[in-house]
């Protein structure tokens, strides 16, 4: 049995990246890791490594554009717009370790 992006709707398709951000930032360190690489003073807070907002909003829109292009074109704005409205309360949420 195989799924596709089309098999879930929108509001799975937000859990999804969030679960996904949750990995990223909490059980990863991917940002941390990417910095250590890069940099020398890697515990500065720098935008696209370390914004939880950012790259939950990215992922999520990477997400809901596939559900877009495989299911429904015309909601394309609601689901955006939840993508937006999750992400951004995924930040607040989070503010405390934001750092």
């Amino acid at each position: 049995m195989t799924f596709t992006i089309a098999d879930f709707n929108p509001l799975e398709v937000q859990i999804i990246a969030t679960a996904f951000v949750l990995l990223w930032f909490e059980v990863l360190h991917v940002g941390i890791r990417i910095k250590k690489l890069l940099y020398k003073d890697y515990w500065t807070y720098r935008k696209p490594w370390d914004c939880r907002l950012c790259t939950h909003f990215w992922i999520g829109s990477i997400f809901v554009i596939f559900f877009i292009f495989t299911q429904q074109l015309e909601n394309g704005v609601i689901y955006l717009a939840l993508n937006f409205v999750t992400s951004y309360t995924y930040d607040k949420l989070q503010s405390r370790t934001n750092g």
